[in-house]
């Protein structure tokens, strides 16, 4: 019997990038997007696939007659829970603050750039790659207890047609990350 698959966050790298940024390119993108430094949890959910029922007249087999359509797929969505260092996560959901004398004030904006957030994990043998292209951030709550620390958690969506999830049993044969090197 084989050993279970289990990734841990030790495991795990997380890069919140601009929508449509390669960060592959380089080191410096992937460091300049890595925020796994100080992120705590994350979850991910959504993509339903529901259907609805249209009654027709007449009856099949004792009971009215019924055809089913689906219904398009619901969004995806994560969270991110993040110690708070700065005013980068309140930036995805309100929009670009404002700097003046090294202070960065952030405020609602009518618009915000929509950003890639991936999760990577990386056991040593297999890997596993989460994306939401194209994301949104729709929301903020920060919190902060007696004995704690300030954290912040963020919510991002994007359309069903936007997640991608890919998974490599053997990570030498089919390297779900586009970039080589990093991780051998």
């Amino acid at each position: 019997m084989a050993a279970a698959e289990i990734f841990y966050a030790e495991d795990g790298e997380i890069y919140i990038a601009p929508a449509g940024s390669n960060i592959d390119g380089s080191d410096d993108a992937r460091a300049r997007y890595k925020y796994s430094d100080y992120v705590t949890e994350i979850s991910v959910s959504g993509g339903e696939r529901d259907i609805e029922r249209i009654f027709l007249f007449g009856k099949t087999s004792g009971q009215q007659n019924q055809l089913t359509r689906e219904l398009p797929q619901e969004v995806f969505e994560t969270s991110v829970t993040a110690v708070v260092k700065d005013e980068n996560f309140n930036e995805m959901v309100n929009g670009t603050g404002t700097t003046a004398g090294g202070i960065t004030t952030v405020v609602g904006a009518a618009t915000r750039p929509a950003k890639d957030v991936y999760f990577r994990y990386d056991d040593g043998t297999s890997q596993l790659e989460i994306k939401f292209a194209s994301a949104y951030g729709v929301s903020t709550e920060m919190s902060s207890d007696a004995e704690g620390y300030l954290e912040e958690t963020t919510g991002f969506k994007c359309l069903a047609k936007d997640f991608r999830k890919k998974y490599s049993a053997d990570r030498t044969v089919g390297s779900v990350f586009p970039y080589s090197g990093q991780f051998a």
